[in-house]
């Protein structure tokens, strides 16, 4: 479903910024984070890094210490650092103030791959909810913002209030994967300016 109702605020939020490192990749981050750090303002500020073998246990720490310091940031983003995002990335997500918005991360560091967007259904076997995801290929690049059911997680913005509204942990690996496990959980969260609770959207176009 393509959301062609959306509002691009003039001035956007303030924006924490946390980056995940991988144990065998700490430095992999430094250069993408330089150019992303030219969008941000005074207003915004750096997460702690913290490193592990397991990415659901970074963005667990990360989001646990962004709820338990109380600032003025409005929104948390998070980049992984085996990627490469746009340099207005933050900007472009943040300006949207929406619940949740990922974007489809085409410069993913080998052997990983692109998540791409995704709708799901669900069957029960043996009384266990077993998750079933399609990837959807219709639509056409630079698509702009669309809803859709889940999407990865390697570039994401959120705001505070739904992650206020989460139980730890955040991120898990069941059902697929820790990035469709923080999808199912974000989509249960009700918001007062979204219809349907808190959306999950992808943002497709993202000029460098």
């Amino acid at each position: 479903m393509r959301v062609t109702e959306l509002k691009i605020t003039e001035k956007r939020p303030n924006v924490a910024v946390g980056i995940p490192m991988l144990e065998f990749i700490p430095r992999s981050a430094f250069y993408p984070f330089l150019f992303v750090a030219q969008y941000l303002t005074p207003r915004d500020r750096i997460m702690p890094i913290h490193r592990s073998a397991d990415p659901a246990t970074t963005r667990n720490q990360i989001i646990k210490d962004g709820r338990e310091r109380p600032d003025d940031s409005r929104v948390l983003f998070l980049f992984d650092s085996d990627m490469q995002p746009p340099n207005n990335i933050v900007d472009a997500f943040a300006r949207y103030n929406l619940p949740f918005v990922s974007g489809y991360c085409t410069h993913k560091s080998y052997p990983y791959m692109p998540i791409p967007a995704m709708q799901v259904g669900t069957t029960k076997i043996h009384g266990e909810t077993i998750y079933e995801y399609r990837a959807i290929t219709s639509w056409e690049v630079n698509s702009g913002v669309r809803q859709c059911d889940a999407v990865g997680a390697a570039a994401i913005c959120v705001r505070r209030d739904v992650l206020e509204q989460m139980k730890p942990p955040y991120f898990k690996f069941e059902g697929g994967g820790e990035d469709l496990y923080f999808c199912r959980k974000v989509k249960a969260v009700k918001t007062d300016d979204w219809p349907g609770g808190a959306a999950l959207l992808r943002f497709d176009e993202v000029e460098s």
